[in-house]
This record gives C-alpha cells, structure tokens and sequence, in this order.
C-alpha cells in the first residue's frame, strides 16, 4: 500500500498516509446521478439547479462550498484546526478584543473613498451566496456534543462580563453528506444558498420560501410603512416564530429570503429597495 501512495515509512508516515488517502479519495469520480435539465428553460431556477446545463448541480443551494485552499483539520477529518505546535488556538474572543481594539484610538485614519455602505454593500453580497447549513443543536456551557464549540469569555472582557455572560454559544455548521459518493472525504459544510449572483437574499432559494415572500403576479410583498405617508413601503413583516423578535409593533422584524435580513438596519435598508 505504501509504495501506491508514495510514502515512505518515517516517524510522520500516519499523518502523510492519511493525507494521501483523502488526496486521491478526493479525485475519485462522483457517483451522483445526472439531472435531466430542459435546455429551454427562460429563467434560472430558485435552488440553482440546471443553471449550468452540463454540470447541473454547480452552484446548487443545500450543495458543499468549495475550497479555494485545502481543508486545515487537526485530524485531517474534521476535527477543529490546532496550532503548529498542536495546542489550542488563541481565545476566539481575545483575538477579536485585541485585533479591533487595536483602533479604539483611530491610529487607522478613517477611509477618504469608502463609507460604511462599502461594508454594508460587501455583507449584502455576500448574504447572496453564502449562507451555511446548521445542525440546530442546543450547545449549552456544560455539553459534551463535539458539534459545540463555545467560545469561553475571559475573565477581564467587561463587556460580557458586566452582563454575566460567560460564554458565546457556537454550534459548527452541517456537514455535507453526499447522496452518492462512496469515497472517504474530509469534512465539508453544506451552502444552503445558490451561489449565483440571482437575489437569493431577496427571494430565497427555496420554493416554499419563495412563494412566502411572493404576492400573486409574481412581485414582491411588502407592507405599509408604520408612519405612513411619505415614507415608502418595507419588507412585510417577519411570522412571530421567527428568530428575530420586536417588542415594538411599529418596528417589527421583516422577512426576506435570508434570516439574517434583520441582523443591522442597513442590510433591511438596501433589501427594501434603497
């Protein structure tokens, strides 16, 4: 076997033949089943499948993303990436603390081309074509669930801490589970959105979603402004189910066709048409 994969039997001849392993696994053909696409078809379809009509499942919602770099796991599997030395990485938290307060003081003098809608533009984007798959575990402090990879606060973050807040819940993303492949992969997260540029955060990228969000006539809903006149009309009002929740009646959480609509005004803002 080792003289197929190339390897030479040293201290390191585990790792590099599991490396090797998933390399050429990796190359193995797919045997997942071609879809039959209408070459005739005048719009691109909602879930992204067919749109390229000699790979039909390229750029796919509920699909694996890809890589522009090899994945960096501790186990070469799925188990989170450690340091060189094989230690823990750095407090997620801490690293965050030190990078962005590096700037409390505005040593970085402030962009003379770009305003925050550069930023908030880039989110919008990018909540077109991204939008992974989560497992929907409960990952209290105590669990055992490898899924969970809280994120501890420190001891001296007064912003967290003032509020008792101890750690930050954080659940890894779905790994993806192809339907016909056989071959032993290294794990991948699972994109729930196409990955076209098609208004995915608009419309959604699935039908049942996309019928929601839809009137009949095929635009888009939308309800009166809480105000009124003059002001324009908004995404219409999120289902009280939702993840988001307002206490306020007149500033009510919106639905679109990306949950994360309601995380800052801005994002709202440009998907109600601004």
């Amino acid at each position: 076997m080792h003289n197929v994969l190339l390897i030479t039997f040293d201290s390191s001849y585990i790792a590099k033949c599991r490396k090797q392993v998933l390399r050429l696994s990796s190359m193995m053909r797919s045997m997942e089943k071609k879809l039959k696409c209408n070459p005739q078809e005048r719009f691109c379809s909602i879930d992204g499948m067919c749109n390229n009509l000699k790979n039909p499942m390229w750029g796919a919602a509920r699909t694996a993303f890809e890589r522009i770099e090899g994945p960096d796991y501790a186990d070469d599997l799925s188990e989170p990436r450690k340091s060189q030395s094989n230690k823990p990485l750095p407090n997620a938290r801490d690293v965050s603390r030190k990078v962005h307060d590096s700037n409390a003081g505005h040593s970085n003098p402030d962009s003379k081309t770009l305003s925050h809608l550069a930023m908030t533009w880039g989110q919008f984007l990018d909540h077109d074509i991204t939008l992974a798959l989560g497992t929907g575990i409960n990952c209290e402090l105590d669990t055992k669930d490898p899924e969970c990879v809280n994120i501890e606060i420190p001891e001296d973050d007064e912003v967290f801490r003032k509020r008792e807040v101890t750690f930050i819940e954080v659940e890894r993303d779905s790994p993806f589970k192809p339907p016909h492949h056989c071959s032993l992969r290294s794990r991948e997260d699972v994109n729930r959105l196409t990955t076209f540029i098609d208004g995915s955060q608009i419309y959604g990228s699935e039908e049942e979603l996309t019928e929601n969000v839809k009137r009949n006539g095929g635009t888009l809903r939308d309800m009166k402004h809480p105000h009124g006149c003059p002001f324009k009309n908004l995404l219409p009002r999120q289902d009280p189910d939702e993840f988001c929740v307002s206490k306020d009646p007149k500033r009510p959480c919106f639905l679109s066709g990306d949950e994360r609509t309601n995380e800052n005004q801005g994002r709202s803002y440009l998907k109600n048409g601004a």
